[in-house]
């Protein structure tokens, strides 16, 4: 009209609503987690069909090259996968994310879709607090069968492959071989509320 709104239109093109994908090869699954996002949060026809949108994301491409190169060497097992997130502490922003071994095929992100318990990842933290509260890297834990009366029975944890030394060990040494009992015994004695304040500053 005189105002220049458009009052009626004819779709002559019907190619001109198939959006080719992009070739990205950058941050790979830094993109598909952002898609992930916005498909939820606004849907895949209003983002096909709107247009114009401009997303402003917290990537760093040096820092993201970096993760990349870094992921990209080392050895590994054959069939060992991986993923690395870069975040900046204060606000949480992203900078980085590789979701998978590099050549892995798929939009399958390791860093946010595959859901597990902390398990390991609590154990640094644990001798952590430990050294904070005056241990060193010299001072022993036991690491032999120990047992705990839960709501749902006796709890029994057990080392990753099923054994125990049956004799002290430094938490050097437990922690480098990833021990399940004297990590739990170290929790035990610095104290599991102490442990429990520190991990949500972790993102646990």
């Amino acid at each position: 009209d005189d105002d220049g709104n458009r009052l009626s239109a004819s779709l002559v093109d019907p190619s001109a609503l198939i959006i080719t994908e992009r070739n990205v090869r950058l941050a790979l699954y830094f993109v598909f987690e952002v898609q992930r996002y916005l498909r939820a949060k606004m849907g895949s026809d209003r983002l096909r069909q709107q247009g114009g949108l401009r997303i402003i994301t917290t990537l760093d491409l040096r820092m993201q090259t970096a993760a990349e190169r870094a992921t990209a060497g080392g050895r590994r097992p054959d069939h060992a996968q991986l993923a690395m997130v870069g975040l900046e502490p204060n606000s949480g922003e992203v900078l980085a994310m590789v979701g998978a071994r590099p050549g892995t095929e798929g939009e399958f992100n390791r860093a946010t879709q595959a859901w597990r318990s902390p398990g390991s990842a609590i154990k640094p933290f644990t001798y952590g607090i430990a050294l904070e509260a005056g241990w060193t890297q010299a001072s022993t834990v036991l690491d032999s069968p120990v047992e705990y009366r839960t709501p749902q029975g006796i709890w029994r944890p057990r080392n990753f492959d099923g054994r125990f030394l049956d004799r002290p060990v430094s938490i050097r040494y437990a922690l480098n071989h990833s021990l399940n009992l004297p990590a739990i015994r170290a929790a035990q004695a610095i104290g599991v509320q102490r442990l429990g304040d520190k991990l949500p500053l972790a993102g646990f």
